[in-house]
């Protein structure tokens, strides 16, 4: 789950990684949520920059969080962990 705004300029790059991760690991949902649209969420999520990326498992739990760009090795392993992974 990523938290950005219209103004935050590296919310490209981390939509990139995102999509990136999710393709190469499969199972994976990217969910881009606006803190313009979804202020309240954001602070109950503590997210106070954007963008902000979360990880959260099947439960709801949010299990990992990463502010601004998200590093690939270190979200892959993350989502690695809580997916089956398809062979290559």
């Amino acid at each position: 789950m990523q938290f950005s705004a219209p103004v935050c300029a590296p919310r490209r790059a981390a939509r990139r990684v995102l999509a990136d991760v999710a393709t190469r690991l499969g199972g994976v949902t990217v969910l881009e949520v606006g803190v313009d649209e979804h202020l309240d969420a954001a602070r109950e999520l503590n997210v106070w920059r954007t963008p902000t990326v979360l990880v959260v498992d099947a439960a709801g739990r949010v299990v990992r969080r990463a502010a601004g760009v998200p590093d690939r090795d270190d979200l892959t392993a993350a989502l690695a962990a809580r997916v089956a992974v398809p062979p290559r």
